[in-house]
């Protein structure tokens, strides 16, 4: 390809027409390797604690060093990837839901049912470096009933946990915050939902796939009651979490839904307004994501 030819052409000229090969094209992901994960990107490797002293480092599968550095290290010859469990979805599918609004209330379940998290809740978007980084958050204490309507598939009535202690928390902060989901781009979403605190890294490994890694953490002057709490909520998320478990599946249904569309085909993402949101309900942080800093 010249240098100054395009791989793709926007519908419309909007970027609330995403085209549908954007995640499943493999010159596309080529570029993307080239200019985000090998590129003047900065990129989450690990948290500091995980670095024993100034001389370690961290090598990851698939980007950048699958293949190792000049000739040296990668992954060893018998390291079989399809026995490692993957995303079955292009990178963005799950990078572009993270900072959504929309779906956290209308697809987890559990966050609706047991009033984690809901649009009935104060909150606000907010976000920076031109839309790619962004904190999605919601204030416990200020839920309100009503706001959604009866028979909504995220809200199972009468539902009750056999051990209620899960769904305790300690309000650490004087901000009200309870939920804080905090996408930073291209492939880092830092959390707080209630007491947990994760890091999530993603990993491409092709047009359509990607590898996730989760760190959990606390603080070295953490109380062992609250250390208690911690553990306990995160079985909130991780691969198999009464809450995240939901992505990987969406994610993956979107990618065999997209699969065949054709050259033209595009998905809609619209939002209410470019402004900032105080009750979230806006499209922008997805549109964000497509557009480059200006």
């Amino acid at each position: 390809m010249k240098k100054d030819q395009r791989l793709l052409e926007w519908p419309q000229g909007r970027l609330t027409r995403a085209p549908f090969r954007v995640m499943s094209d493999p010159e596309i992901y080529a570029q993307e390797q080239a200019r985000i994960f090998r590129g003047p990107i900065w990129n989450y490797l690990c948290l500091e604690a995980e670095i024993a002293d100034p001389a370690s480092y961290r090598k990851l599968r698939g980007v950048p060093f699958e293949n190792g550095v000049a000739g040296k290290g990668g992954i060893p010859k018998d390291f079989d990837l399809a026995h490692h469990r993957v995303l079955h979805n292009n990178w963005k599918l799950y990078m572009e839901n993270s900072p959504d609004s929309y779906h956290a209330t209308i697809l987890h379940t559990f966050y609706a049912t047991f009033k984690l998290n809901r649009l009935t809740m104060d909150g606000g978007v907010t976000m920076d470096h031109d839309g790619w980084h962004s904190i999605n958050y919601s204030k416990g204490a200020t839920f309100r009933e009503g706001g959604y309507e009866p028979g909504i598939r995220s809200v199972i009535e009468d539902a009750g946990l056999a051990d209620p202690s899960l769904i305790e928390r300690r309000q650490e902060f004087d901000d009200g915050i309870t939920v804080a989901i905090q996408s930073i781009f291209p492939s880092c979403v830092h959390q707080q939902i209630y007491n947990t605190l994760a890091l999530r890294q993603l990993v491409p490994q092709g047009p359509a796939q990607s590898e996730l890694h989760w760190t959990f953490f606390g603080y070295k002057d953490d109380d062992p009651a609250l250390r208690q709490m911690r553990l306990k909520q995160s079985n909130l998320i991780g691969p198999a979490g009464y809450v995240s478990i939901d992505d990987g599946v969406i994610a993956e249904n979107v990618q065999r839904g997209i699969a065949g569309k054709g050259i033209e085909a595009s998905a809609v993402m619209e939002c209410r307004s470019r402004g900032m949101m105080q009750d979230r309900v806006t499209g922008l942080r997805r549109i964000n994501f497509y557009e480059p800093p200006r």
